[in-house]
């Protein structure tokens, strides 16, 4: 099942953490080596869990089930397999339909960049309170306020404590500017944007505690088992065997890593975090080609959020660059 149960506990101590990154990398790199180190002595190979290794497999299902063109369909991180298996089996494919693609082609640039490309989806969202009378009216620099609402929290950490569910300890949690960047990019942005400006006002007024109103504190730290699913349910040496083995040689070396952290601390965080792909020690077996844009003249439908965090409409927008028969 590729597990490594510790990747809770670990991302859930970074992010209630206390200022300060060193301490941070180093919990995601003794994992990382753990995680890998464990995966192989279970006779596992890390470096054949991939995008590219999937294509194939989907390839030979195809067979054996003896079609020759297939309909080919996937969702976030499913999206860049979906694509992988157009790039190398054009032939047999009919059509492709994306919801939300996690794209190789976008996934593996530097990190910076893309955590800056989810801030433009936020401009955007700004961009519509502008357009509406009473949003504008209310709060006229909610373009500017996550940045503010971060800074305020880097100034002054909100400290809270809550009771470990699993110890039944009271634990001490340290909220500063980069977990709000991290709350907000992968809680509250999809589904609970439409709450973030007076969240943002409470937080710049000097009233962090308000983010309680929209986050369940308590189960969100009480446990590390909330970040993702139980160990049982979520495979998570698969998870990172994937992610950082689609980058082949395309991975970032730990230098690049430790200088866009000191740029954005975010990073730590951000993505699962793709920055700490740098300290996996596989790098996958793919081809360079794998995180080059797809090419193809095949139909392709992609479905993207507005308002997606991650995989907005600037991804399909990329995409379709590439692609000459899509509609998105």
């Amino acid at each position: 099942a590729l597990q490594c149960p510790d990747e809770n506990y670990v991302y859930s101590e970074v992010v209630a953490k206390g200022p300060g990154t060193g301490d941070k990398v180093k919990l995601w790199s003794d994992f990382l080596s753990k995680c890998y180190k464990t995966l192989l002595q279970e006779n596992i190979d890390p470096n054949q869990y991939n995008d590219y290794t999937q294509a194939f497999d989907t390839d030979d299902v195809r067979k054996l089930l003896k079609y020759d063109k297939i309909n080919v369909g996937g969702g976030s991180a499913g999206g860049g397999t979906a694509m992988a298996y157009l790039k190398y089996f054009p032939d047999h494919v009919r059509a492709v339909v994306l919801d939300s693609a996690w794209l190789n082609s976008l996934k593996y640039r530097p990190m910076l960049t893309e955590l800056q490309g989810w801030r433009l989806t936020y401009e955007d969202l700004a961009d519509r309170c502008k357009l509406d009378a009473a949003c504008a009216r209310a709060f006229p620099t909610f373009a500017f306020d996550l940045n503010r609402a971060r800074a305020a929290l880097d100034a002054h950490p909100w400290t809270f404590v809550i009771t470990d569910r699993t110890t039944g300890k009271p634990r001490e949690i340290v909220f500063e500017g980069m977990d709000l960047e991290w709350l907000v990019y992968h809680f509250l942005f999809d589904d609970k944007y439409n709450q973030l400006p007076a969240l943002f006002d409470d937080i710049i007024k000097g009233r962090p505690e308000s983010l309680a109103k929209a986050v369940d504190f308590q189960k969100m730290f009480s446990s590390p088992y909330y970040f993702r699913s139980p160990p049982e349910v979520r495979a998570f040496g698969h998870y990172w065997a994937s992610t950082c083995g689609n980058a082949g040689a395309a991975k970032l070396t730990t230098d690049d890593a430790l200088a866009m952290i000191a740029a954005e601390p975010a990073l730590l965080l951000w993505e699962r975090p793709l920055t700490m792909c740098a300290w996996w020690p596989g790098q996958g077996d793919v081809p360079a080609s794998l995180a080059a844009p797809v090419v193809s003249d095949k139909p392709v439908l992609l479905l993207t959020g507005q308002v997606d965090a991650c995989c907005s409409t600037r991804w399909a927008d990329h995409a379709m660059r590439y692609l000459s028969a899509a509609q998105s």
